[in-house]
């Protein structure tokens, strides 16, 4: 069991990317074309991702096409995680699946083929949802109403049902944590230490066996 109570806290999601990114390093970012070059997302903290760390080769998987200036984009394919991932065993030292997990159909699968195509000892970082953010919270205490979000959401991931997930995929948590974005300022009574583990997103590091 994870308790909520333990996590780290980060003022924003990127803060949290960055820290277990080396650079000169092979990515792979599923489902987010953010994290390469494009007009699209110049104001995105992919694209911050991108100029910082500069000598790192960047590749990316969408379901969707790449944009019109797709010449812009570095090794982007178009392509269903559900149905695998089409690289080779051992290919990646990094894979960020940022706001993916809790859109997939078949979450055990891709965890899988993701252990595949990491070398040993590479690093998955996950960002989801929290179930447990503020927000949540108090909605369901005045309302007695959830929502996952997005029609396209299918579940709800707990710092124990991701450790589970993992666990079973041979990785091992090396850190998790919630991020306190700034638009949160409007809980700033609410001293620092209260709300660890209370922020919008669960941040996840794992590690291959």
């Amino acid at each position: 069991m994870i308790s909520l109570k333990k996590t780290n806290i980060y003022k924003h999601r990127k803060f949290f990317l960055w820290k277990f990114i080396e650079d000169k390093k092979k990515i792979l970012d599923i489902g987010n074309i953010g994290f390469l070059k494009g007009e699209i997302h110049k104001n995105s903290y992919f694209s911050e991702t991108f100029k910082r760390f500069k000598n790192t080769k960047f590749y990316g998987i969408d379901i969707e096409l790449p944009p019109d200036n797709s010449q812009q984009y570095l090794n982007q394919i178009q392509h269903d995680v559900n149905k695998g991932i089409p690289y080779d065993s051992s290919s990646f030292d990094l894979i960020y699946l940022g706001q993916i997990l809790e859109h997939l159909e078949n979450p055990n699968f891709v965890i899988s083929e993701i252990y595949r195509v990491l070398v040993n000892e590479g690093k998955l970082i996950i960002d989801v949802p929290n179930p447990y953010s503020i927000d949540r919270i108090f909605k369901y205490l005045l309302f007695r109403t959830e929502h996952l979000g997005e029609d396209s959401h299918l579940i709800f991931y707990t710092p124990d049902s991701i450790n589970r997930l993992l666990t079973k995929n041979n990785f091992i948590i090396k850190e998790i944590a919630t991020d306190w974005e700034f638009k949160s300022k409007k809980y700033w009574l609410i001293p620092k230490f209260s709300r660890n583990g209370l922020g919008s997103h669960l941040l996840v590091c794992a590690v291959k066996k």
